[in-house]
């Protein structure tokens, strides 16, 4: 594979949160107009297939930590891999500057070595990041042939970050049937708009207006990766990484949604070295994952029919954010979510 790396010489200063603008101008930096693709079998065998359906995985990290930018590349329905043809990895910080980091080939399949548990599966992009300071990160991935691109977010935190966990299907949705609904208007090339559960982004955004960062850990597979993010700016939630599986076969309910979740907030704890104060969710996999992760059962919120057991809170929205309304601020707060 093909690569040029410059961020391994770049010098990122740190910006300072107070000086950190509200909002960054311009959303994207300029990319030109399409350069074609270098082999006439894309054209033929991939893009033929229909949209392009590209996605890249949020990352938390501690500060100090270098860490991995990693794309999937697929176009239509079948989700057609994009193979060797050539993608830019763009950076930009709290100071609002696009910066052009990394160019590479698509990955064949097993060109690259496997990556925080993400198997070269074809289509990929694997980054290698240097450590970059305390603050909310924004990637784009630009695909040179029709400039069609991929987004994703680095968030790297100072040791102790105070954060809450959301789930999202049946928690910040009304029920796990939601995604079902959501994959199959998907293969037919059409839009579903979740139902959420009332009072849902009302809570998510008081704790992160008392400084906690809000994290979103699902099994939803990231074929809809856009369609989630993109929803959950439309309700309203505040920003946070987006977590979610890799593979489909990550996404079938039982064991192998509790493996998933659980080397996510491990990894959380570990890479990240969040401190979790509290977490929301809806399934027993849910309850079983936090635990295991050290929550306090008094701050193991759940909805829908788990709510309760094994010593966790029953809620609803509505009935609870009231409860939110003396939570103390994060001592150790989340980057501002400047830029986003």
């Amino acid at each position: 594979m093909i690569s040029t790396l410059v961020s391994a010489c770049l010098m990122l200063p740190p910006v300072s949160a107070s000086k950190a603008p509200s909002r960054c101008q311009g959303d994207l930096p300029t990319l030109g107009k399409a350069k074609g693709f270098e082999r006439s079998r894309t054209v033929a065998w991939t893009v033929s297939q229909g949209a392009p359906n590209h996605r890249a995985r949020d990352v938390v990290t501690v500060s100090g930590a270098p860490a991995w930018a990693i794309g999937k590349f697929a176009y239509g329905v079948a989700d057609k891999d994009l193979k060797e043809e050539m993608v830019t990895v763009w950076w930009r910080g709290s100071d609002c500057r696009w910066q052009s980091i990394f160019t590479a080939k698509t990955s064949r399949e097993d060109d690259h070595e496997a990556v925080d548990g993400v198997n070269d599966d074809g289509g990929r992009i694997f980054a290698p990041l240097p450590a970059l300071p305390v603050g909310r990160h924004r990637l784009l991935f630009d695909v040179h042939g029709d400039r069609s691109r991929a987004e994703a977010t680095i968030t790297v935190v100072a040791p102790g970050t105070e954060a809450v966990l959301f789930d999202i299907d049946g928690t910040l949705t009304t029920d796990d049937a939601q995604i079902l609904k959501q994959l199959e208007a998907k293969t037919r090339g059409e839009r579903y708009t979740p139902l959420m559960w009332d009072g849902a982004p009302a809570v998510a955004e008081r704790w992160a207006e008392r400084g906690y960062l809000v994290v979103y850990v699902s099994a939803r597979p990231d074929v809809v990766a856009t369609e989630t993010r993109e929803w959950l700016v439309q309700k309203g939630f505040p920003p946070g990484p987006v977590l979610l599986t890799d593979r489909l076969r990550q996404a079938i309910p039982g064991e192998r949604v509790h493996k998933y979740k659980s080397e996510a907030v491990a990894s959380l704890l570990e890479r990240g070295k969040l401190s979790l104060v509290a977490a929301y969710g809806n399934a027993l996999t849910d309850i079983a994952v936090y635990a295991e992760a050290g929550i306090p059962k008094e701050k193991t919120f759940i909805v829908g029919p788990h709510a309760g057991k094994d010593g966790t809170q029953a809620i609803s929205y509505p009935t609870h954010l009231p409860s939110l309304a003396s939570l103390p601020r994060a001592t150790r707060p989340a980057p501002p979510a400047a830029g986003w």
